[in-house]
């Protein structure tokens, strides 16, 4: 599995286009030759590329445009692929060969089960439903097209899941979907068109209420609402939080200062819901620390800044103590990077203080040292401004470290970096 993700993993960097532009601008050779090495290295083709090989009648039958559904379901996801990495929009053309041998609505077929299989397909459609920019689907029914083969996908994710738990019951199981093909393909398209009015507004409010009723609802407690009901919603609106805070008009826009309060605290509502969000939603709090705007006061971007720091600290909270830490501590290590200054530093560590408490993982003060070691965290924690209350707060657990770093699952390193700490925070 480990090999799959980071293949996956791999395609995907290739194939986005806004990978492609920012490594080597709008150079069309280059993203040929990036496009071409993704697909070449995709199962799809591989698949394919073994078929013909081995067997005569297959080739025999694709020199005379003779291949079978399979095979024109495989070339057809392809070219989804290659349009995705052109940064061009989908169209209805391209959709309706992933569809032409769907039998109407509520009807589950092979592409399905292909899309469910390569997963890297199903988050080009969600990009092209929910991101904001010239790539994402513009007419109603392209959109219905999209989130229609979404919605397949995933009805065919839970059968395979629902399978393998029957599987490991023996048959005793009693767990069944009701995951409709219709009602997931409205909510989707639902998701998507909430997305592009509250992007346009100066603010929305969320709830983290799952409202039955949605009439006289405002678009962000709709949206809100939604997302926290349906994971595959709440994964296209994490892309879409994404896309919005990396674009260089957000920065610069009139609703910057009121759109990202909201836009965090409704990250933080997925996160609690849909615990496989977390390691995307990591990354956009960084986005935010990022931001620079002369237009707005100082006080006002801190604060900004503080509240992407708490909805780390959240996720932190939530588990993901070794993604957090590890992300920090790399960014502080950087001597060129400047997005998290010493006062965020303070607010940070401060802020992690409040919420630990013994007994300590190997893994937390491994992690945790490893951020208190870096020069600047000791800078910004052995100064004046780290006040009396929080620097007993640290001795204290760098002291319950030591105790943690004497047990026989602890290494030599583990032992001498809190040693260090204790030196170094005495």
């Amino acid at each position: 599995h480990k090999w799959e993700r980071l293949r996956e993993e791999l395609e995907s960097a290739m194939i986005d286009p806004s990978t492609s532009a920012s490594t080597a601008g709008a150079s069309p050779l280059f993203r040929k030759r990036r496009l071409d090495i993704a697909l070449t290295i995709s199962e799809l083709y591989q698949k394919k590329r073994r078929r013909l090989k081995h067997s005569p009648e297959e080739l025999s039958k694709a020199l005379h445009g003779n291949d079978n559904h399979s095979e024109t379901l495989e070339s057809a996801l392809l070219n989804l692929l290659k349009r995705h990495s052109l940064g061009t929009r989908l169209d209805d053309r391209l959709l309706d060969q992933l569809l032409q041998h769907e039998t109407g609505l509520g009807g589950k077929g092979e592409i399905g089960k292909l899309l469910q299989s390569h997963p890297l397909s199903i988050k080009v459609l969600l990009d092209h439903l929910f991101k904001p920019g010239a790539s994402r689907t513009g007419s109603g029914s392209t959109k219905q097209k999209c989130a229609r083969l979404i919605a397949l996908a995933v009805i065919s994710a839970e059968d395979v899941a629902i399978t393998e738990a029957k599987g490991q019951a023996n048959g005793s199981s009693n767990i069944a979907t009701d995951t409709e093909e219709i009602s997931l393909t409205s909510k989707l398209i639902s998701g998507s068109q909430l997305c592009e009015t509250v992007e346009n507004k100066v603010s929305f409010t969320v709830t983290a209420d799952e409202v039955n009723g949605e009439e006289g609802l405002s678009p962000g407690r709709k949206l809100s609402s939604l997302a926290l009901k349906n994971a595959v919603v709440a994964q296209g609106v994490v892309m879409w939080a994404t896309e919005i805070a990396k674009g260089p008009e957000f920065v610069t826009s009139a609703s910057y200062q009121t759109l990202t309060p909201s836009i965090l605290s409704l990250l933080r509502l997925i996160s609690v819901q849909h615990p496989f969000t977390r390691r995307a939603i990591i990354d956009i709090p960084f986005i935010f620390l990022k931001h620079t705007n002369s237009e707005i006061s100082f006080k006002k971007m801190n604060a900004l800044k503080e509240q992407s720091l708490r909805l780390l600290l959240f996720l932190f909270v939530k588990g993901e103590v070794k993604h957090v830490l590890g992300e920090i501590s790399g960014r502080l290590r950087q001597k060129d990077n400047s997005e998290i200054d010493a006062s965020l530093v303070r607010y940070l560590v401060g802020g992690m203080l409040d919420v630990i408490c013994p007994p300590y993982s190997v893994q937390l003060v491994r992690c945790l040292g490893h951020l208190l070691s870096s020069p600047r965290c000791v800078e910004a924690l052995r100064s004046t401004y780290f006040n009396d209350a929080q620097k007993k707060k640290l001795t204290k657990v760098i002291d319950d470290f030591q105790v943690v770093a004497k047990s026989p699952s602890c290494s030599h390193e583990d032992t001498s970096l809190v040693s260090t700490l204790a030196s170094t925070y005495s």
